[in-house]
């Protein structure tokens, strides 16, 4: 007797079952019965509806920008040009009762200050003449048209100094009243600043803070379909999740969905049954346009080790697959997703 394929629909899996094989032309004829028990395993996936939750991730974003302020700078003689002046004198005296011992007479005294340094050439013979020429004065006070002043000898002594001279730190003294001569006061004026003077650079930092809310989905299986999925050293299903949009598939990463499994290098620890859609936002900041585009759905990849390798294929897919070719359009997946309340 050639063999027969016999396929017996609606049986469901879990149950029990007997089957008693008659002769249609003899009913006499009876076989020994067949008990048998349908193996555990997932209805038709077309008859399973996921869920899925729209969740809000509230948002904080800080960026900093620090700003280099070159230090101002100030050029070289700009508060104080460098320059070479000279003042008739119109009087001068020195005695050993005034302090300081030498006070010149000018016409003013802008631009000297004390502790300039001035000298004196062209006083006449009477006065001091080729002495107090020679001499280094030093201003130590200052008011109307007098200057009153130290001086000191050069060193080394100019020819002509005599000793007790150089002692006394000036010629004979004369008096105490003003004496006319045709006398100038000679003084150099530095550049203030000496050379460009900058300062140090200084830095600002400004900080910005934005914030919001963005939107995941998380999509699940349904809880019973855990139950039956495969799952031992050699074998183990895996659900994969996606979704339709405008008529074409994308996996929960946004990335183009393959006629054929995800491949895997290794067995994952846990088989995952919720999978996340990140920011689904849009740009009225709210999700709903966005998911009145997505239709979330699942189906189930089975996967044996082969070798060293895990091979995966869709574990339930119409006979088109393998007639007309892979496609993903032909693999058997989900009802569409229901939103969980609240």
């Amino acid at each position: 007797m050639a063999n027969v394929e016999i396929s017996i629909p609606n049986l469901v899996s879990g149950q029990r079952y007997r089957m008693v094989v008659e002769s249609s032309t003899n009913p006499s004829l009876v076989g020994p019965s067949i008990e048998f028990v349908v193996p555990t395993a997932p209805r038709l996936l077309s008859t399973y509806q996921p869920l899925f939750n729209v969740v809000a991730e509230p948002w904080s974003t800080t960026t900093t920008e620090t700003t280099t302020i070159p230090g101002a700078t100030v050029s070289a003689g700009s508060i104080q040009a460098a320059a070479n002046l000279s003042k008739n004198i119109t009087g001068w005296k020195r005695g050993n009762n005034i302090y300081p011992p030498y006070q010149f007479y000018v016409n003013n005294i802008t631009s000297l200050s004390i502790g300039q340094v001035f000298t004196v050439n062209g006083m006449s013979s009477p006065a001091g003449g080729d002495y107090y020429d020679r001499l280094i004065y030093t201003v130590v006070s200052a008011s109307g048209t007098t200057v009153g002043a130290t001086a000191v000898i050069p060193n080394p002594v100019p020819s002509g100094f005599t000793a007790s001279w150089k002692a006394a730190k000036g010629a004979p003294l004369v008096g105490n009243t003003t004496t006319s001569n045709n006398g100038t006061l000679n003084f150099s004026l530095p550049a203030i600043p000496a050379t460009d003077q900058t300062a140090a650079s200084t830095t600002k930092t400004t900080s910005n803070t934005e914030s919001g809310i963005k939107y995941h989905v998380d999509v699940s299986v349904p809880e019973e379909l855990s139950t039956s999925l495969m799952n031992d050293s050699t074998m183990f299903d895996k659900p994969v999740f996606f979704y339709i949009k405008n008529g074409s598939y994308f996996y929960l990463d946004n990335s183009a969905v393959s006629a054929y499994p995800p491949s895997l290098t290794s067995k994952p620890s846990t088989i995952p049954l919720t999978e996340r859609n990140a920011d689904i936002t849009t740009v009225d900041g709210s999700p709903n346009n966005e998911l009145a585009a997505r239709d979330y759905r699942f189906t189930v990849a089975r996967y044996e080790l082969m070798g060293s390798s895990w091979v995966g294929y869709w574990m339930q897919k119409d006979e088109l697959y393998e007639k007309i070719g892979p496609a993903f359009s032909r693999v058997i997946y989900s009802q569409s997703a229901v939103k969980v309340s609240g």
